[in-house]
């Protein structure tokens, strides 16, 4: 190449890489004479040729950023060059691609100025670095290695996706990878609390709570503990003890290093976020505990929750687990690891209830983080569960209790005008795939659920060698604080809201949403354009999204997944079947959340839609309906949604008024109280059909649920039977399930019971029903509230309301039509079949095992 050329192509901002590809067009480009005469008066352009930025992999972060060096990174011979990651190999080939495309552009005759080219850059870069969200991969090597102030400095998301995963026999033959977790076990960890010292022992624990325990009960009854009542209180805190043993901490972070290479392509943690959490925690002034409040959709959560803090020098937590997981050899394990366990239900057990109180604040006392998880128990749906009051009244009886008391001799010196406050910290763990899932559909489908064992245990670790979950995600909220003052209702409500939103917006998410929108023909391309589409609105909405690339969500979802596809690229969910319905929609149901307002508006604009009259202007094309009207129906359904899915309080009508604005499909007419609706891009709107997807089998769940409410009612004969909310629980599935196998029923995961529990507790909550004791009083059984003295209208008026939202029946050779409500002779008979002991479950609900084993291969 002559001098001549270089200058030309310098001018134009070119660096040339050592692609040939790059070089060879390049060097065509400049042959042309015409090009270069368009291209000869920018040599002596004033203005500084634009230049791309040097990727950098590590930035600098707050005060541990000084010893973050690259003394740690691999480097031959003592040459300073670093070897490059994977992303920098990522990002100069993303930067060649965007080269070659210039010059492509220069050979048509198209010649770019340089704010051309800086707007070409930052559009590319943004396409680069929109999955990035401050991920980092927690299995990489250099994080690994790194010290505990180093891994806190790394803010890069590492993309290693497409890595293969080792199995078991490989990593124990490899001699880099064994001495690779040795030096990671040997970094980590830190055997100081939040006060800065050793925690105190268990015998310690044990003298301070029983301490506790007197001065309570002589406060409160002026009495003193007998003899047998001090014996019962060290039974119950044996049962209940927890010890941090750092032999027993560095075991099991070395197993788990083990485990997280087996199962996950990348454990994946938004630095970022954590460090919000440890700047609200250096602003917090006063006497400062600390909560871990994560989500519960696997065993898998405390175990990687207590691996990241031992990972960054975060003190252990203490964690508050069900006593089914007290196994032996298993149970001593964890509680060397900080568990401590407890019963289920201590609900007229009233000393143990306040051994378990005193004992979380003497650990809280201590300087302690305490992990609960406020959902109760394991999420079988996929949605943050109801919030459980129990541990969130402990910790406010905690800052209530006055300022810390020196109850031991290492305590610091009581400060009464130092006041209590405990930071809840709620966390989103998310993963690809929850391995449990299965299990969770059967049970939800009413298969009993096996008791854990050690059976059960062996079995599981079994099937981990077999297993391949893709990728977890940890997010950190914004942390609740708990004050004298605060409520606990409102503070609950707070912590299971920002839970809801830290999460973390999976390829399986996605993708689960897109197959259980149409229900019908799609093929991987037209999976592929949808999933583009959805992460954009995703977006668009403030959502984080997993890291994996646009092109490559729907093949890694598919795969993860184990979606059937058919020789002609045709993609096949088998949403036929109850089973498969309901593990789709667990991960479906983690982005919810995003458009929980858009499904209530749209729910009540297409519920009037399709029951008002048209207009008389183009009676084949447009529907009037009024906006007062609406706004109630979307109100009522707004109150819904928020019951089955965790989310801020918001004005509806206001969101309401926004869409109509935004709306292309709407036209409001502000003198007559009306909205116009262009039927054809109403039915015909991308956004719109997905919604309502998002929307119909919840109002499926809700119309069953007081279809079986007919149960209530005294029969002709005059009989008043009395049924518990379980036995009506039972009642509704068996009507879904008849109606299902007539094909009157569409949606096959309107046969979970959570959702049936969920949509009675809503119509409790809304005063439609409510509880009394039975007439022996052993039991508390459900009763409807209806004063008026024609219950049998009201409860057939509350059906047909509901049944206006439900997915309407299409047709081919006339408009669509409501599904036809039940009368209340047709439900009753329907209902009959659960009145035997039979299970409701039947093989029929689960895909066959041959197409699962086609799916794995």
């Amino acid at each position: 190449m002559t001098q001549s050329q270089e200058e030309t192509i310098k001018a134009h901002g070119r660096v040339l890489t050592s692609s040939s590809l790059a070089f060879i067009v390049a060097v065509k480009a400049c042959k042309k004479e015409k090009e270069l005469e368009l291209m000869e008066p920018m040599k002596h352009d004033t203005k500084v040729p634009f230049q791309f930025p040097p990727v950098e992999i590590y930035t600098e972060k707050e005060n541990c950023s000084r010893s973050l060096e690259i003394n740690w990174r691999t480097r031959k011979n003592g040459d300073e060059k670093v070897v490059k990651s994977h992303e920098e190999k990522k990002n100069e080939l993303e930067i060649e691609r965007i080269e070659k495309r210039r010059i492509e552009n220069e050979l048509n005759g198209h010649v770019e100025d340089n704010n051309e080219r800086l707007m070409l850059f930052n559009e590319d870069k943004q396409e680069m670095d929109k999955r990035e969200h401050g991920f980092v991969n927690v299995m990489e090597s250099s994080w690994l290695l790194a010290s505990m102030e180093q891994r806190g400095a790394e803010t890069t998301s590492s993309s290693g996706w497409r890595k293969q995963q080792p199995s078991l026999l490989q990593q124990l033959m490899d001699v880099r990878l064994a001495l690779m977790d040795f030096v990671f076990i040997a970094r980590s960890g830190v055997e100081v609390n939040l006060l800065g010292r050793p925690p105190s022992s268990v015998d310690t624990h044990c003298r301070n709570l029983i301490d506790r325990i007197k001065e309570t009960a002589a406060k409160q009854d002026g009495k003193e503990l007998t003899r047998a009542d001090c014996e019962r209180i060290k039974c119950i805190f044996e049962s209940l003890k927890s010890d941090m043993v750092m032999p027993a901490v560095r075991c099991l972070g070395w197993l788990l290093t083990k485990t997280w290479r087996l199962l996950f392509h990348g454990l994946h943690v938004d630095l970022e976020s954590l460090h919000r959490v440890r700047r609200v925690l250096e602003a917090s002034e006063g006497d400062v505990s600390v909560v871990f409040a994560p989500t519960h959709k696997s065993h898998l959560d405390y175990l990687i929750l207590s691996y990241l803090c031992f990972a960054y020098g975060i003190p252990l937590p203490r964690i508050a687990a069900g006593n089914n997981l007290d196994l032996p050899l298993v149970g001593s394990f964890l509680r060397a690891n900080g568990s401590f366990f407890i019963r289920r239900s201590f609900r007229n057990d009233h000393l143990y209830k306040e051994v378990l109180e005193q004992y979380v604040h003497e650990l809280l006392h201590d300087g302690n983080p305490v992990e609960v998880f406020v959902e109760g128990g394991r999420s079988r749906h996929g949605r943050v569960c109801k919030p459980r009051l129990g541990f969130m009244s402990m910790f406010l009886n905690y800052v209530k209790g006055g300022p810390r008391s020196a109850l031991n001799d290492d305590a610091v010196e009581n400060d009464v005008s130092t006041k209590k406050t405990v930071l809840v910290v709620p966390i989103s763990l998310d993963y690809d795939k929850v391995y449990e899932v299965d299990g969770y559909a059967n049970q939800l489908l009413g298969k009993p659920k096996e008791k854990e064992s050690l059976a059960v245990l062996f079995r599981s670790v079994r099937d981990m060698f077999f297993l391949r979950l893709g990728h977890s995600y940890v997010r950190f909220g914004e942390p609740v604080s708990l004050t004298e003052t605060s409520s606990l209702q409102d503070s609950s409500e707070l912590v299971a809201e920002r839970m809801q939103t830290s999460g973390t917006i999976t390829s399986t998410a996605i993708v689960s949403a897109l197959l259980m929108w149409k229900r019908a023909y799609v093929t991987e391309q037209i999976l592929e354009t949808r999933t583009v589409w959805l992460v954009e609105e995703l977006e668009k909405r403030g959502a984080t999204v997993a890291h994996v690339e646009n092109n490559n969500i729907a093949a890694h979802a598919r795969s993860i997944l184990k979606v059937h596809t058919k020789p002609n690229c045709v993609v096949d969910p088998q949403l036929q079947y109850p089973v498969r319905a309901l593990e789709l929609g667990f991960y479906r149901n983690h982005l919810l959340h995003i458009f929980l307002p858009e499904m209530a508006v749209i729910g009540a604009l297409d519920a009037a839609l399709r029951q008002r009259s048209k207009c008389k202007e183009d009676h084949l094309t447009q529907h009037k309906v009024d906006i007062w009207a609406v706004q109630q129906q979307a109100q009522k359904i707004w109150c819904f949604l928020r019951h089955i899915c965790r989310h801020e309080a918001i004005d509806i009508q206001a969101r309401f008024t926004r869409f109509l604005a935004e709306a292309t499909a709407c036209d409001v007419d502000a003198s007559s109280d009306t909205v116009l609706i262009d039927v054809n891009r109403w039915n015909t709107g991308k956004l719109t059909n997905f919604v309502l997807s998002l929307n119909w089998s919840f109002m499926d769940s809700l119309w069953l649920t007081t279809q079986g409410l007919w149960c209530l009612l005294p029969t002709d004969e005059g009989d008043d039977v009395e049924h518990t909310d379980s036995d009506v629980v039972r009642r509704v599935q068996v009507l879904a399930k008849e109606l299902f196998l007539r094909q009157q029923l569409f949606h096959a995961e309107a046969l979970c019971s959570e959702s049936i529990k969920q949509s009675l507790d809503f119509l409790v909550e809304s005063g439609v029903v409510g509880f009394e004791r039975s007439h022996d009083g052993k039991s508390r059984v459900m009763r409807l509230c209806s004063n008026s003295t024609d219950r049998v209208r009201d409860l057939n008026d509350l059906t047909h309301e509901i049944n206006a939202r439900r997915k309407p029946r299409s047709f081919l050779w006339r408009e669509d039509e409501l599904p036809r409500n039940l009368t209340r002779e047709e439900a009753l008979e329907l209902m009959e079949g659960a009145q035997g002991s039979q299970s409701f479950y039947a093989k029929w609900m689960a895909p066959p095992a041959w197409t699962l084993t086609i799916d794995s291969q």
